[in-house]
């Protein structure tokens, strides 16, 4: 299992808070000095980023893991155009709980919110304005049509990693792993249609927390 480095994005201007209310899933208008797990995503509304976010005087400190940092920038940047928005990376006391289901290269734009409980820590807002992948992620919430859900898995072994693949017993892909801390905590997001299959990652056994 590998270690996430974490670091913090800095975030002012005068127009930060415009800018970013238009980018992130949580409602920036609410945000005080607690951290708040939210994140940014595409047009499709899936997940390219998720970090912690909180308000400090005039700027917003971004939380999330170091290997995503140039990804998040450049996701802010493309939209940036002329708003006078400006990002520095700073040093700030880790605040993640260490247990946080990151988003990393493996697996982003793979998830809407949902699919990976966002919602469910606060961090999606559904009465706040238009932002980018508002509609797809409120169209999903109001139909209650998703198929795919976050799953506590175990597994007969060590070895697993952001991105593997869970298949079934006909060795089809019916999920993928977003987190795993270690054996025992496994965190996947798996087609509700397969859930009364056997499980595999890597052809090894794997099965559903009790």
């Amino acid at each position: 299992m590998k270690t996430t480095q974490i670091c913090t994005l800095k975030i002012t201007g005068a127009d930060a808070t415009t800018f970013l209310q238009g980018m992130c899933t949580c409602d920036i208008n609410t945000l005080t000095e607690t951290a708040l797990l939210a994140a940014c995503c595409n047009q499709k509304g899936r997940v390219i980023v998720n970090f912690y976010i909180w308000k400090s005087e005039e700027a917003y400190l971004l939380q999330l893991p170091e290997s995503m940092q140039k990804t998040l920038k450049d996701h802010l940047i493309k939209y940036r155009i002329r708003a006078d928005v400006n990002f520095e990376t700073v040093e700030t006391d880790f605040l993640a709980d260490k247990k946080t289901l990151w988003i990393l290269t493996e697996t982003t734009e793979q998830f809407t919110p949902q699919m990976i409980d966002l919602q469910k820590h606060g961090g999606v807002s559904f009465k706040k304005g238009c932002y980018l992948g508002q509609e797809i992620i409120a169209r999903t919430e109001h139909l209650g049509q998703l198929k795919r859900h976050l799953q506590h898995l175990q597994s007969e072994h060590n070895d697993t990693q952001a991105g593997d693949i869970v298949t079934d017993t006909k060795q089809q892909k019916i999920g993928t792993v977003v987190t795993a801390f270690d054996a025992q905590h496994i965190y996947a997001v798996i087609e509700d249609r397969a859930l009364e299959d056997s499980l595999f990652i890597k052809e090894k056994a794997t099965w559903i927390a009790s």
